[in-house]
């Protein structure tokens, strides 16, 4: 399922900075587990060329990052699904019921006002 109404650049910002900045590998959030999977670096904004990484993003490439990907339970009971945050959509696998999706962004979206 993609939920593509809104802007989600401030959770990919957040997002980085927790994983990237604190370099630990889950967090809870809530009632969520999230655990970092990988990311996409914007390497050429006139080619739209990516670089696909695996690892927690560097200080110099945290502003540059188009996409997270990440594992989350709480989401579904029982199950753990993949997430993808990009600038203007987020991606959810297995979908989800849209309610409990939109619950789990909207807890993220609260979340970020801490760190700005």
């Amino acid at each position: 399922m993609k939920i593509s109404e809104g802007d989600y650049y401030d959770l990919i910002t957040y997002l980085t900075g927790l994983f990237g900045i604190k370099k630990i590998p889950e967090v809870s959030i809530d009632k969520y587990k999230i655990k970092f999977d990988k990311a996409s670096i914007v390497v050429s904004a006139d080619t739209g060329e990516l670089c696909h990484i695996d690892r927690f993003p560097e200080k110099e490439e945290r502003d540059k990052i188009k996409s997270l990907s990440l594992e989350v339970s709480g989401i579904s009971p029982g199950n753990r699904m993949n997430v993808s945050i990009n600038w203007d959509f987020v991606e959810f696998q297995p979908d989800p019921n849209v309610r409990d999706a939109r619950e789990f962004l909207e807890v993220l979206d609260r979340s970020t006002f801490r760190y700005f």
